[in-house]
């Protein structure tokens, strides 16, 4: 069952790493910014939507970036998993599956995302790569 589709215009952020400071853990403040944006974009969008401690997940995402600097995909798929903490489900620990791509040089930067609910017993079609 399809829970969000959305579209964020926009360079798509990536996560940045932890920092260190006087002995304790801190996100980066562009990280956070980022995050509570997209949190508030699923907000207006889904207004009713009530985190789901349950559920199982799947996060099928596409970033599009103007450039062609090179930035890692998996950090933007934490980054927008980690959005949806509080949100979407309870913990990203729910998402049991993923499929996302990054294209570089596009005319426009922006992500989409849709998430979709899993039961367990859904079987999902193994990658070419996962077949050999």
């Amino acid at each position: 069952m399809e829970i969000i589709r959305l579209r964020i215009d926009g360079e798509p952020p990536t996560k940045g790493r932890p920092r260190f400071a006087s002995g304790r853990v801190y996100t980066p403040k562009t990280t956070k910014e980022a995050e509570d944006a997209i949190g508030w974009e699923i907000k207006a969008r889904y207004p009713a939507l009530e985190p789901d401690g349950d559920g199982l997940y799947r996060i099928e995402a596409y970033f599009s970036q103007s450039s062609y600097q090179r930035r890692d995909l998996d950090n933007m798929v934490k980054l927008v998993s980690d959005a949806c903490n509080g949100l979407v489900w309870v913990d990203d620990a729910q998402v049991v599956e993923l499929s996302a791509r990054l294209a570089r040089g596009r005319p426009e930067g922006f992500t989409e995302l849709v998430i979709v609910r899993v039961s367990e017993t859904d079987e999902s079609i193994p990658t070419r790569a996962c077949m050999r």
